[in-house]
């Protein structure tokens, strides 16, 4: 059958009927910002082919999904990376390989470093870790599960616009430190951390790479008392 190594050999494996659909995902050869409406629509006709798969004649779901229907797909196409602003520090994944401390942590992460394959569902293989079903006696895909690690705000704040702060998948990062970032719990805590930072500079006087330089302390227990974590802990 020449769909199942697509799904099962290149690492698109539709293991349940209700969820866990990562892999349908459109980069290269369209540009993410400027033809997002084309991508959208390459998404549809993608979305719909993979749930006929599904239905119709995967021989290990058609069965599972006998009794299930197809009744919304979203329009809205979620990015994963386009456009970031240069912060006071440029966060690298070798500093988060080496869990390196921050005087200014103000957040954490620990997803591992995630990176998909350009092409998404045009490529030869979906994300090659989960085409080898995160086999962590490879080594190449042992070196990308780290963390804990901290984040440090400074990587949060421009560097050209003062009291610019990001918190998601625009911060200041480069593309491998992106993909562990970049999970909607770490840009949670990062959210936290940007707004108390911004409440204490008002608190100051300051702008919030003053708080960062010189309150940093501070900051950190007003996140500790509200319920924040670090991966390393503040003297």
């Amino acid at each position: 059958m020449k769909m199942r190594p697509f799904f099962y050999e290149q690492g698109r494996k539709p293991n349940e009927p209700e969820g866990g659909y990562w892999w349908i995902e459109i980069g290269v050869p369209w540009h993410t910002i400027h033809d997002n409406e084309t991508i959208r629509h390459e998404l549809t006709r993608h979305a719909l082919g993979v749930w006929d798969w599904m239905k119709n004649r995967d021989p290990l779901m058609k069965d599972r999904c006998r009794n299930y229907a197809l009744e919304f797909i979203g329009q809205v196409p979620g990015k994963r990376e386009s456009r970031r602003v240069m912060g006071l520090h440029l966060l690298n994944e070798n500093e988060l390989q080496k869990r390196e401390a921050f005087f200014d942590e103000c957040a954490y992460g620990g997803w591992f470093i995630d990176l998909h394959s350009p092409g998404g569902l045009l490529a030869p293989t979906s994300e090659p870790d989960s085409a080898v079903d995160y086999d962590s006696s490879l080594k190449e895909v042992a070196l990308k599960f780290i963390g804990p690690y901290g984040i440090p705000l400074r990587a949060l704040l421009s560097k050209d616009v003062v009291n610019l702060g990001m918190a998601g998948r625009n911060i200041s990062v480069t593309h491998a430190a992106l993909g562990t970032v970049r999970v909607m719990g770490t840009c949670g805590v990062m959210g936290q951390a940007v707004g108390t930072a911004a409440a204490l500079a008002v608190v100051r006087g300051e702008d919030m790479a003053w708080v960062g330089q010189h309150e940093a302390k501070t900051l950190q227990q007003h996140l500790l008392r509200s319920g924040c974590f670090f991966a390393a802990s503040p003297q």
